[in-house]
């Protein structure tokens, strides 16, 4: 039986890296054919299943212990994170400091009202305004009043003159008829 060495890469885009693969890598032996692809594709093996990797298949020889090193660029991302995150604190204890100013320039302000209010300094013009309102319509009334009453005088006149006329017609309605007849 023929044996091959793959290497196995251990930090990839999956581990936030940038290339392919790392600098550091570590061959395993599975001792079967196989067909790979990638950077092994010269070989024209057969395709074989993997074999089932057991911890008695391996012993503690076979598989050296892999240290990983930290990728620069997930380094710089956890540095960039923290940063933010101060940033982030930094602007939430100056939002927290603005709404206790306010709270307390609120509390101040509502003790002056109150001062205010209970020394009877502060009145309402809200008496005067509606007095003056008021007057505004009833002057309105009256003078809706007066234009009632010239308009009904003047429909009562008008209806006089209507009758008049409706009398007179109806007179010489009837002297037409009567000369003609």
């Amino acid at each position: 039986m023929e044996s091959y060495t793959y290497k196995i890469s251990a930090g990839g885009p999956r581990y936030g890296g940038r290339r392919p693969f790392s600098s550091q890598s570590t061959s395993y032996n599975f001792g079967r054919e196989l067909a790979v692809a990638g950077p092994y594709k010269g070989h024209n093996k057969a395709i074989r299943p993997f074999p089932a990797l057991t911890a008695s298949g391996l012993g503690s020889s076979m598989v050296p212990m892999q240290t990983f090193t930290i990728d620069k660029a997930l380094q710089e991302m956890k540095i960039q994170e923290k940063d933010e995150i101060k940033g982030l604190n930094n602007k939430f204890a100056k939002y927290i400091d603005k709404v206790c100013n306010l709270e307390q320039q609120n509390q101040v302000l509502e003790t002056q009202l109150k001062l205010l209010q209970e020394k009877s300094i502060y009145k309402s013009n809200i008496e005067t305004l509606f007095q003056i309102y008021s007057q505004n319509l009833k002057v309105q009334l009256n003078i809706l009043g007066q234009d009632k009453v010239r308009l009904e005088t003047d429909l009562a006149t008008m209806e006089q003159v209507v009758e008049e006329h409706k009398q007179r017609s109806v007179m010489s309605l009837a002297e037409c008829c009567t000369n003609q007849g």
